[in-house]
């Protein structure tokens, strides 16, 4: 993708609907967290919030969320921190997911979930 190419998806993203009242942020977040980590889309839908330190500016892709079927420790680019920050403030309770961890069921919350 050129940097183009890029700018004209960034740029129609205030077009967007949904989610939630700021759905311009959402995709923004979503599409410059993808083109400055490079991670498939699966791998985006699948980021918790816990796997995500903005302090450190790290997240983690799961093994079982990722091609090469191992957990990786990825540093976050400056810009990909900067459009992730502003996602902590959407509605936890749109993207409240459930997995089942050993016999009892973990309450996280995915970073972007339509």
């Amino acid at each position: 993708m050129t940097s183009e190419h890029f700018a004209a998806i960034y740029e129609s993203c205030d077009a967007a609907n949904e989610p939630g009242d700021s759905p311009g942020i959402f995709w923004r977040g979503l599409v410059t967290t993808a083109y400055m980590t490079g991670w498939r889309i699966g791998e985006l839908l699948a980021l918790k919030w816990e796997d995500v330190n903005l302090e450190t500016g790290t997240a983690i892709t799961r093994h079982r969320d990722n091609k090469g079927k191992r957990d990786e420790l990825v540093m976050l680019h400056p810009v990909a921190i900067e459009h992730l920050l502003p996602l902590r403030s959407f509605s936890t309770q749109d993207r409240k997911s459930t997995r089942l961890n050993s016999s009892h069921v973990v309450i996280s919350y995915a970073v972007f979930c339509l």
